[in-house]
């Protein structure tokens, strides 16, 4: 039994175990439970709707690994200082999401938080990034391609491909149903491609996180054979065409920031980039909100409404300024806080991932979560990290100022915490850059 047990938990297993993660996390399948609570006076809210993913398995298989390494085969594990005390932040940060819990899908959205940090702690821990990265970026080139190709079909078929749920979770959709993401190219009114993902500025920032990792994969792995790097290229003109057709702009910020970040890593000492990325982060930040909450915007949807949700969530920390109000209860409580104007009730989160977490969680947990990225931020400007990582780092933190789903999305939540895990992997170890 324990020769069993060592086998499933080898290394060998567990990278294919991480293999299985990335190919099948952008995977829409899942079950839900609607319960009454899921309603905000008689309105369906997928927000609050407890759901379970496919990739939720995945996640659980990993958690039962590092028990039976650490419980059962008493594995030892090396960390380092930094890591650890990096490690104490985010249990912080986890205890602020239970202890503001008020329904069950607070409960099942504490729970799944917890299985994405075990999987960073596991990645961090068990694997190398220098040894990994191949498969990492194969897998992610594989899944790209197959979204993309998918995503393509369906723009130029103006709706989904399969017409069924149970393939892959790909939402049945056709031009005229109601509420589908409908945009004008060269003056034709199309739909936009949302592949297997829920929206097309979901998919627009996978693919973001997709063509750096694989943009980087092409410059570094020299001696990966002719056959890999032409899939790779394969992936990437099919990749850049889908993120094309999403139409989304914060996708298309985001990468230019990325490539931008990796082609100067290339050229010019890693401190200097580091620091002006993140001054161009925080200007990128204050541009945002200016242009969210001026009235020279008030006429455009996407502008108005997130400058709408943007007042909501300032009277919600003014009101909840220590606690916030409650883990996964933004849109619970949105429209006591004014809502956001219009004929049609648009009832989501508010549009940019720090003010979530401020609205939610309260100053303690928002500071909980700010000193993350920090430690973080300062371990990218002091190490020798690959340069991908600083990249990726910046480009999906450029997601979260103008969306929400890298917190309240299954796929988001995935490109948010496996970009975290790549940070940490290197904390955690040695590597050089390159």
């Amino acid at each position: 039994m324990k020769r069993l047990l060592i086998t499933l938990t080898s290394y060998k297993f567990g990278l294919v175990l991480f293999f299985l993660i990335l190919l099948f996390f952008p995977l829409n399948l899942s079950k839900h439970f609607i319960l009454n609570s899921s309603f905000v006076s008689g309105l369906l809210l997928d927000y609050l709707i407890p759901t379970i993913y496919v990739s939720d398995i995945l996640l659980f298989l990993v958690a039962c690994f590092l028990a039976v390494k650490l419980f059962v085969l008493h594995r030892k594990v090396s960390i380092s200082n930094k890591f650890k005390h990096l490690l104490y932040v985010l249990v912080g940060y986890l205890l602020v999401l239970f202890l503001r819990v008020e329904n069950i899908q607070a409960f099942v959205y504490s729970l799944k938080t917890t299985l994405f940090l075990i999987l960073v702690f596991y990645f961090s821990v068990f694997f190398s990034f220098k040894k990994t990265f191949k498969a990492f970026s194969l897998a992610l080139s594989i899944t790209m391609f197959l979204e993309a190709l998918l995503g393509i079909f369906q723009f130029f078929g103006r709706g989904s491909v399969f017409d069924n749920f149970l393939f892959f979770g790909e939402v049945p959709y056709s031009f005229n149903t109601l509420g589908i993401t409908r945009e004008s190219y060269f003056g034709v009114m199309m739909v936009a491609p949302y592949a297997t993902f829920p929206h097309p500025n979901v998919f627009g920032g996978f693919l973001v996180f997709a063509l750096l990792t694989t943009f980087y994969s092409l410059l570094k792995e020299k001696s990966a054979g002719l056959l890999f790097a032409n899939f790779q290229i394969l992936s990437l003109v099919f990749g850049f065409f889908a993120l094309l057709l999403t139409k989304s702009t914060s996708a298309f910020l985001a990468l230019i920031f990325g490539f931008a970040i990796l082609l100067l890593l290339k050229i010019q000492g890693k401190k200097i980039v580091v620091r002006a990325a993140l001054l161009v982060f925080i200007l990128i930040n204050f541009v945002s909100f200016e242009a969210f909450t001026s009235y020279r915007f008030n006429n455009t949807p996407s502008f108005f409404r997130r400058g709408d949700l943007i007042k909501s969530s300032s009277l919600m920390i003014r009101d909840n300024f220590l606690f916030g109000v409650g883990t996964a209860s933004f849109t619970r409580k949105l429209e006591g806080y004014g809502g956001v104007r219009g004929i049609i009730r648009f009832v989501h989160p508010v549009h940019n991932i720090f003010l979530l977490v401020f609205s939610e969680l309260g100053l303690v947990g928002f500071l909980l979560f700010i000193l993350f990225l920090i430690k973080a931020y300062i371990h990218l400007e002091n190490s020798t990290t690959p340069l991908l990582i600083p990249a990726l780092f910046f480009s999906v933190l450029t997601l979260g100022v103008f969306d929400h789903y890298l917190l309240t999305i299954q796929q988001g939540l995935f490109v948010f915490w496996l970009t975290l895990s790549l940070v940490l992997s290197t904390m955690n170890s040695h590597e050089t850059s390159s």
